[in-house]
This record gives C-alpha cells, structure tokens and sequence, in this order.
C-alpha cells in the first residue's frame, strides 16, 4: 500500500520577494523559451548587487521577443521585436548601431551594475496569487550605476 504525503515540495527556482524598489543589479546569465508552447520569451536573470540587505538575490526581467533562433534554453538564441521593451532599453542602456537584429551582443551587460526597478507580481493572467506566491521581478532597466562597474 502506497503512504500518501500530507505535504508537498516548492519548485526548485522559487522567485525571491524583494521590497519594490530601485536596486543595483548585475547580469548572470539568459534564456530563452516558448511561453504556453507558442509565445517566444527572454528572460534575463540579474543578481542584487545593492542595497547590500538584499544582495545575493537573483531577480528576473522577462521579454516578448518576435522568434526564438535555434533551440530555446540557456544562451538561446533570439530576435527582438523592433518596438519591443527589450531593444529599448538595450539602446537606451548601452547605445550603439545595430544592422543586425538577429545578432544582439548580450556581452555588453556582462560586468556592469545596472540599476533596475523591481516590482511585486501579485497577479497573473488575469487572477490574484496568493500573498505566498507573491514574487519579484524587474520591470525596467533604467541606467548603468557608473560606480557600480567591476574591474
């Protein structure tokens, strides 16, 4: 006879709760993937840097993206939307001149603080999470911390 459990295990990856606010936040890595099997996503995760309370953290900024080249997973390949969030703040953050928009150099976030607002998800699709699944997100990329650059 099976033993039935009364009680369950969190998804390994459960998103922190960090106070909405502005932080300090250093890129760590990116991926791609379909969201509900059709909609092609970007998620870039970010570690808190400052405030030092909460450093060490790893929040994640989700984009739309036009189409997902090659596999989607970690370092996947991607191509933004023209009027898409993602290329905004990219040209906003780091400027440049871009031919190509299937060849975005992601190395350009790589050892810079860049100083982000991150916001409480308190709902999804339409329906309220609970408080417990309340999470963090970044909702902006804002500005490049000129103190915050690692050597």
């Amino acid at each position: 006879m099976m033993e039935h459990k009364d009680t369950f295990d969190l998804e390994e990856g459960q998103l922190p709760l960090l106070p909405p606010d502005t932080y300090g936040l250093r890129y760590v890595s990116h991926k791609t993937s379909l969201y509900n099997g059709t909609q092609p996503k970007l998620e870039i995760s970010f570690l808190v840097t400052w405030p030092q309370e909460f450093s060490g953290a790893v929040v994640p900024r989700y984009y739309n993206v036009k189409r997902l080249l090659g596999t989607s997973g970690e370092k996947g390949g991607f191509v933004p939307g023209f009027r898409g969030d993602f290329l905004l703040e990219y040209f906003s953050l780091f400027g440049g001149d871009l031919t190509r928009l299937d060849r975005v150099p992601m190395s350009v976030f790589r050892n810079k603080t860049i100083v982000g607002e991150v916001i409480t998800v308190t709902e999804a699709r339409g329906r309220k999470r609970p408080e417990p699944l309340h999470y963090s997100k970044v909702a902006k990329l804002l500005y490049i911390d000129s103190g915050g650059v690692f050597q």
